[in-house]
């Protein structure tokens, strides 16, 4: 086999690279340091998240190992009478309106704060069959 011939250079000297060669390793090296900070900050980032979750979740279920307990917020008086007495009362999910539901088969919508009647519906009559 045929040897190349070595270049022969003084001991102790190397040869720069040439400039282009050189800008590219810094800029292999600029591009480097800036992904690893941007997977370390995101790393960090989603330990962060994880952890604020897991507090949520935690805060959220604390309150299922408590006592429970109902607290009274008033009371409201509707109008009736014996003929024509109140058979169901509920609220809206607002809890500004009740509805009323009386024997004689109407519905009243009425207003929490005032106690005024809003509304009269009477009550759908049974089919037959059903």
């Amino acid at each position: 086999m045929a040897s190349l011939p070595r270049e022969s250079s003084a001991p102790g000297l190397t040869a720069a690279p040439p400039p282009r060669l050189q800008d590219s390793r810094r800029w292999v090296k600029r591009t480097d340091r800036l992904a690893r900070a941007v997977i370390i900050v995101g790393g960090i980032g989603i330990i962060i998240a994880v952890l604020l979750i897991l507090i949520l979740i935690l805060a959220e279920a604390i309150p299922l190992w408590k006592r429970a307990r109902a607290v009274g917020d008033g009371a409201m008086l509707f109008a009736t009478s014996e003929a024509n007495p109140v058979l169901l009362a509920f609220s809206d999910p607002y809890r500004e309106t009740f509805v009323v539901l009386r024997a004689n088969g109407f519905f009243q919508q009425v207003d929490r704060n005032t106690a005024r009647v809003l509304n009269t519906v009477r009550a759908p009559a049974p089919r037959d069959g059903a």
